[in-house]
């Protein structure tokens, strides 16, 4: 079995894959690790929790566009933007209704 560290989003984690996917699994981590980068630059510092959550749903919302066959013409700035935005309004409405 297999062991790589992945960086993401300025923190490490230790996941396992199986021998000889290493360098498929460190490319899929870097690819994450733009993803959160570019969300900082859009929303700002956050959890870590939130964090991921919010780059598994600008991922979720990429691969269902693409199923979709949709494209918005925004760039993915925009894109990040424009989620980062609808993410921020759910989670301030969650807060207040605790």
């Amino acid at each position: 079995m297999g062991q790589v560290t992945l960086s993401i989003g300025g923190h490490s984690y230790g996941m396992p894959c199986r021998d000889g996917e290493e360098p498929h699994m460190l490319a899929l981590g870097a690819y994450l690790d733009k993803q959160a980068k570019d969300l900082q630059s859009a929303v700002g510092s956050t959890s870590e929790v939130r964090q991921l959550l919010m780059i598994a749903l600008v991922l979720a919302d990429k691969l269902q566009e693409r199923e979709n066959g949709q494209n918005t013409g925004l760039t993915d700035h925009q894109q990040l933007e424009s989620l980062a935005t609808h993410l921020e309004n759910l989670a301030l409405r969650l807060e207040n209704d605790r």
